[in-house]
């Protein structure tokens, strides 16, 4: 069922709030992640920051390239948690240096976000375990990822969403809140594009009723679909699936807690590690990798390829290389000292190498 373009359930405003961080943070944030202007303090707290579409798209990509998507801190670690509070997501990401999952990356910027003059909150959403399997009804997790609304103009209830935190298939540009036919985003490349739609639990309890049933009745679904080297795309896959109703702290605060000590799940049974990089930074001395990258690029307008990028992917005991619809092995880890040195020599993770003790016994460790 299409729905208005763009806008919040009966077009509601978000409000401006407060940021957790403090001006010199925000501005630590945008030095951390290689924003091309430098902004004091002074220049922040006073509201010089242009809020716009086109900066929130830079913000975006500048993010991803900076923090990876990272569960280290729950096996490499002896209390074996992620810590996602402000402070706590703000100390791990910019000044250590090192990453997270949803909830501390999503909830980091929407605190810069908010630092920065735009209006914003999160939301909650419900993983697909099954996104491959397209010809079934999706099989949804409990509400165990974090999504951000923005509403980036001034006056405007216009509204996107945004997301720094799903990892190696999620949004790496703001989309509109819209399910019309023509609004997709471009991906990493042009091989992959993201769209929104609208549909119901399928374990729901309540009826829908009457033909026309109202947007209330509906959650979005984030989809997204692949285009093959043969230039034949796949069908579309549901990522996700999320309501309007806002996420708060103590609610990602919770959630992360019970999905870094439950015993099961993809984060539970891995340790995976997902950095973006800009297509401009591959590697010159390959030359398979230089060549793919030249085809993506000759795919898209030259003002577009500047934007495109490409992804390391740590999982089990394969690293790969994504670049467009190319997925190639370039390391197989043989033990946790080799993935710690692996974190650090191609994800940018400087942990201690004694720190594979406290993965010993756990379900991703490769010494067993």
């Amino acid at each position: 069922m299409p729905t208005d373009a763009g806008t919040l359930q009966d077009g509601q405003i978000i409000k401006h709030v407060p940021s957790a961080y403090s001006a010199s943070q925000i501005s630590q944030w945008l030095s951390r992640i290689g924003f091309p202007r430098s902004y004091s303090d002074v220049e922040i707290s006073g509201g010089a920051f242009p809020h716009t579409l086109d900066h929130l798209e830079m913000l975006t990509r500048l993010h991803l390239i900076a923090f990876p998507f990272e569960n280290t801190e729950m096996h490499y670690t002896a209390n074996h948690t992620m810590d996602v509070s402000p402070q706590g997501a703000f100390e791990r990401l910019v000044v250590n240096h090192k990453g997270s999952y949803c909830f501390g990356q999503n909830g980091l910027f929407m605190n810069m976000l908010r630092g920065l003059g735009y209006r914003a909150y999160a939301g909650s959403a419900r993983v697909n375990m099954t996104p491959e399997d397209v010809k079934n009804p999706p099989k949804f997790t409990a509400t165990s990822h974090m999504v951000v609304f923005v509403q980036p103009f001034k006056g405007s209830n216009e509204t996107y969403l945004v997301d720094v935190g799903f990892g190696s298939t999620g949004l790496v540009r703001p989309i509109l809140l819209s399910d019309t036919e023509g609004n997709t985003v471009m991906g990493t490349t042009a091989t992959e594009k993201h769209r929104l739609r609208r549909g119901v639990h399928p374990s729901s309890s309540l009826e829908i009723a009457g033909a026309s049933p109202s947007r209330a009745d509906y959650l979005w679904t984030l989809e997204l679909c692949h285009t093959k080297s043969d230039g034949t795309s796949l069908p579309w896959r549901l990522l996700y699936t999320f309501g309007e109703n806002e996420c708060f702290p103590i609610d990602a605060e919770n959630a992360s807690l019970v999905i870094s000590t439950k015993p099961e799940g993809i984060f539970w049974n891995n340790l995976l590690c997902i950095k973006y990089e800009l297509l401009d930074d591959v590697d010159p001395s390959d030359e398979e990798a230089r060549a793919k990258a030249e085809a993506e690029r000759r795919q898209v307008p030259e003002h577009v390829a500047s934007t495109l990028m490409f992804k390391y992917v740590m999982f089990g005991r394969e690293v790969r290389r994504n670049i467009g619809s190319s997925s190639v092995t370039i390391r197989t880890l043989g033990s946790d000292l080799e993935r710690i040195r692996v974190l650090k020599e191609v994800f940018g993770l400087d942990l201690p190498e004694d720190a594979r003790v406290h993965i010993k016994g756990r379900a991703p460790s490769l010494d067993g």
